[in-house]
């Protein structure tokens, strides 16, 4: 499935048990592989109000990405997008 970085922008970003984690901020891509490396989520409700931060989720942690959501593990931990990885690139 091919899905226009456009149409992604904003996407709800879940747990795989619901929980609503935020909304999809941005993306990074591996500049050296091309392959997606994380997400960066603005958190929204709870998470919000815990963290007061975007956080990065990373590759592995994604379950999968449609046009109408994002799953990521239950037991997924973010870090905070100031602790960027060098070497990737963000759109």
């Amino acid at each position: 499935m091919n899905v226009n970085s456009k149409k992604l922008e904003g996407i709800l970003v879940i747990s795989k048990m619901g929980v609503r984690i935020g909304r999809l901020a941005s993306f990074e891509f591996d500049v050296n592989t091309g392959k997606l490396s994380a997400i960066l989520v603005r958190p929204q409700g709870m998470v919000a109000t815990l963290v007061g931060a975007d956080l990065l989720i990373i590759w592995n942690n994604i379950i999968s990405i449609s046009e109408e959501k994002i799953i990521v593990s239950d037991t997924v931990t973010p870090v905070l997008a100031t602790e960027f990885s060098a070497g990737s690139a963000s759109i």
